[in-house]
């Protein structure tokens, strides 16, 4: 499988879901986002290559430049998409920043971060679960 590709809007279940934070760099709809907290605590997109990066806080509602506010989905978050997913299957943080992608996709030394469980092809759950670990 590939990094999964999101089309249409993202819905959000409940709004005690959604926050509002501060880009740190440019951020596109759908995107998985990490805190860097060595920057103000912006929100920057997460990859799977490093682990400060790897450690997802939610996934961006729209698009946003750098300095600009960006609606972030929280863990809890029960999102509609246009389709792009496998119904049953959980995903996690990607080597490509700002992506997710079945944790068969990782490589060796990529850190593993589990983002969300898709309930069907148009629902994923946000359960993120920053483990720690790399795949060995």
């Amino acid at each position: 499988m590939a990094d999964v590709t999101f089309s249409g809007n993202a819905v959000v279940n409940n709004i005690k879901y959604v926050e509002v934070r501060v880009a740190g760099g440019t951020i596109t709809k759908h995107q998985i986002v990490y805190i860097d907290t060595s920057d103000n605590n912006e929100v920057k997109p997460a990859d799977a290559d490093a682990s400060a990066s790897a450690v997802a806080y939610g996934m961006a509602l729209h698009a946003a430049a750098s300095g600009e506010f960006v609606l972030v989905a929280k863990n809890g978050a029960t999102i509609t998409v246009g389709g792009g997913l496998t119904a049953n299957t959980r995903y996690v943080v990607s080597t490509t920043a700002g992506a997710i992608a079945p944790q068969a996709d990782l490589g060796s030394g990529d850190y593993i971060t589990e983002v969300a469980f898709a309930n069907s092809t148009t629902e994923l759950v946000l359960d993120i679960n920053a483990t720690g670990n790399t795949v060995a």
